[in-house]
């Protein structure tokens, strides 16, 4: 079974249940299945939802792209993800084919950010695409490795946009809303 978008909270989902009927094999011989054991059986596991995701709202500029100021209004983790929202002072129009628009779509990513542990061990981070608007941007990372938010929780995200670097100390991380 898969879940593009894994299991939701709206759901309510207590325990998934599985059914079968017999267990069966193909016949080659004949091109098809044939039961070699008939019965019925089931099984139930139990599913508990929380998101383990921790976030801030850091309300921070931290670069600027032809003169308009970036500011990081949220970033949220979990052991696996990062993600970043975006938002320009001013709306940026998205033209295909160069230009600032062109770099809006393309100002964060793997290249030009760091994530490192309070222990100073850097995550390597995989693009994972995003939606952009004209005044923001979501932009999804998968962490290379699974890491523990108590590593995080005390570690910085550097971010390389222009010709300035700013450091986002992940300090005081809540539970994702």
């Amino acid at each position: 079974m898969e879940l593009e978008k894994g299991i939701q909270a709206g759901w309510g989902i207590a325990r998934i249940s599985l059914r079968n009927k017999g267990l069966l094999r193909y016949d080659p011989g004949q091109d098809q299945y044939v039961t070699v054991w008939s019965v019925s059986w089931s099984c139930q596991v139990p599913v508990t939802w929380q998101d383990m995701g921790r976030s801030i709202r850091p309300d921070q500029v931290v670069g600027q792209l032809d003169g308009i100021d970036i500011t990081l209004t949220e970033l949220y983790l979990s052991p696996m993800t990062l993600r970043l929202q975006l938002e320009s002072e001013t709306p940026i129009p998205q033209i295909f084919g160069g230009g600032t628009g062109n770099r809006w779509l393309q100002l964060v990513n793997s290249d030009n950010m760091t994530l490192t542990a309070k222990d100073g061990r850097t995550i390597p981070l995989i693009e994972n695409g995003g939606l952009s608007g004209d005044q923001n941007q979501n932009r999804l990372f998968q962490l290379a490795e699974i890491t523990a938010l108590e590593d995080l929780d005390g570690g910085t995200l550097t971010l390389q946009i222009g010709d300035g670097s700013v450091d986002i100390p992940l300090d005081d991380l809540l539970p994702a809303e």
